[in-house]
């Protein structure tokens, strides 16, 4: 059990240091987007648009970015049903219905996220083609692999979260015998 609350207390660390990290990192990329090489710059953006019309200036970028910041919502309320998980388990609580409460939670941030990368598709879209003549706006939604992966990884942390509660109600059962 120390081994569990030492890894644990090492976990929380990282998801603290993720916490500072996702926005520092979001807000740098759109800070110095016009700077990085095309093929960093290219991932950030709906694999649709047309490139070649878009004229990214400050106003965009900000835009942009406060668009993006969605999707850091959705990784904060994640790495925070995480930091709560992580204390209880390095406090020796494993099967509690806290537990089972941040699993199912964490598991529907990956829903959560699937969702809001589809509107923050969307929005990063609208605003970088918006500038541009009539004909050359565009509005672009993705769909790929890794939002089916995002989707089965979220339901296979709600069918933890089950498992873990009937961990919970079998823990209760054997101390109430006696």
């Amino acid at each position: 059990m120390s081994k569990i609350k030492s890894i644990s207390m090492k976990f929380r660390i990282l998801f603290k240091l993720a916490f500072i990290l996702v926005p520092i990192l979001n807000l740098s990329i759109w800070i110095f987007y016009n700077q990085l090489p095309a093929e960093i710059t290219v991932t950030l953006l709906p694999h649709a648009l047309n490139l070649t019309h878009i004229n990214i200036n400050s106003t965009t970028i900000l835009l942009a970015c406060l668009a993006s910041m969605l999707q850091v919502s959705v990784i904060f309320y994640a790495l925070n049903q995480l930091l709560k998980l992580f204390k209880n388990y390095e406090q020796g609580e494993i099967f509690s219905l806290a537990n089972v409460s941040y699993y199912r939670k964490l598991g529907y941030s990956f829903f959560a996220w699937v969702v809001c990368s589809k509107i923050v598709d969307a929005l990063i879209s609208i605003i970088l083609t918006f500038q541009n003549q009539v004909g050359h706006r565009q509005i672009v939604i993705r769909f790929g692999a890794a939002d089916l992966l995002a989707l089965a990884i979220g339901g296979l942390v709600i069918l933890i979260a089950w498992i873990m509660n009937e961990g919970h109600k079998l823990n209760e059962e054997q101390a109430l015998t006696i």
